[in-house]
C-alpha cells in the first residue's frame, strides 16, 4: 500500500506543479516566439456550430482539464484507500486499473510532453506498478 500512496501523492504533486506552470506568465524570448504567441493568442478558428476559439483557448482548456484529471484520479485513489484499503483483492484490482490508465498516459507523455511532466507521470506509473506486486 505504501507504493500506491507514493504514486498517488506524485499525481497530486504533478497537478499542483502543472497548475503553477499553467498560471505562470510565458514571455517570448525572441521575434519568432513573439510572432507565434501573437498568432496563438489572436487567430481564431471556426470549430463549427458557431464556436470560434484561438489555439491558446484550446491549449488552456486542455491544460486545465489535465489538472482536473490528475486531481480527480488522486481523490478517487485516496477515497478508495480510505474505504477499501484493507481489502487486498479489491485494492490490487484497483491498482491494476489505475496502472493501465497511467501506462497510456505515460506513452502519450513521451510523444507530446517535455521532461518534467514525463518524469512525474513516469514516477507515478512506476510506483503504482510496483504497488501491484506489494499489495
Amino acid at each position: 500500500m505504501k507504493y500506491f500512496k507514493i504514486g498517488n501523492y506524485i499525481l497530486l504533486a504533478t497537478c499542483i506543479l502543472h497548475l503553477m506552470g499553467h498560471f505562470s506568465e510565458n514571455t517570448p524570448s525572441n521575434d519568432t516566439e513573439r510572432q507565434m504567441m501573437e498568432l496563438v493568442n489572436t487567430y481564431t478558428m471556426d470549430l463549427g456550430g458557431g464556436i470560434h476559439r484561438t489555439m491558446m483557448d484550446l491549449f488552456k482548456g486542455f491544460s486545465l482539464f489535465y489538472s482536473l484529471f490528475l486531481m480527480t484520479l488522486f481523490l478517487f485513489n485516496y477515497r478508495v484507500m480510505v474505504f477499501f484499503g484493507d481489502q487486498r483483492d479489491f485494492m490490487k484490482k484497483w491498482a491494476v486499473s489505475v496502472f493501465s490508465v497511467l501506462i497510456v498516459g505515460t506513452a502519450l507523455s513521451f510523444v507530446y510532453f517535455f521532461w518534467p511532466p514525463i518524469i512525474f507521470i513516469l514516477l507515478a506509473t512506476l510506483f503504482t506498478g510496483i504497488s501491484i506486486s506489494k499489495i
